[in-house]
């Protein structure tokens, strides 16, 4: 009975000791690569787009906690869905200028769009976020196509 104890002990300690603490703050994160694309005018060309800017953004798998350069990066609210528990926020570039600016009545406000990231069900979407002109806040999110996820990543029922 001495001997089986030694024996699960000795097993026990290889499997703590087989891990760094590195690789155990690591398990908690899930790495997403976005791109973030520029349209190209150039008809004759087979490519479509060019990558302006790659960001890494960690999300924490237990919290949903959002790690990127926010150098680079807007947060757009970070929001958690009280029946699901899911958390949903959208990533713009702060260097991009907005696209587009247009007014299509005199008594409707001026619309602006910025190309960005919607995170949802553990997935980033690429698509446009329409902004009222002069605020920071968004009111719509329109994805770039059904499929427009980030591929590399688990990107729930669409996957």
């Amino acid at each position: 009975m001495k001997n089986l104890k030694f024996i699960i002990l000795i097993i026990i300690t290889i499997f703590i000791n087989s891990c760094d603490e590195e690789e155990i703050v690591n398990q908690g994160y899930t790495t997403y690569n976005l791109k973030f694309l520029e349209k190209l005018e150039n008809k004759n060309s087979k490519e479509k787009h060019k990558i302006i800017e790659t960001i890494e953004v960690k999300i924490d798998i237990l919290t949903d906690e959002v790690l990127f350069d926010d150098e680079k990066l807007t947060l757009l609210e970070n929001v958690k869905n009280k029946e699901t528990g899911e958390i949903s926020f959208g990533l713009v570039l702060k260097s991009e200028n907005l696209e587009k600016s247009y007014r299509t009545d005199k008594r409707v406000p001026e619309i602006e769009t910025r190309r960005g990231f919607f995170f949802y069900d553990g997935c980033f979407i690429a698509g446009a976020f329409y902004y009222y002109a002069g605020t920071d806040i968004w009111f719509l999110f329109v994805p770039a196509s059904p499929t427009a996820q980030v591929i590399s990543n688990d990107c729930g029922p669409w996957a």
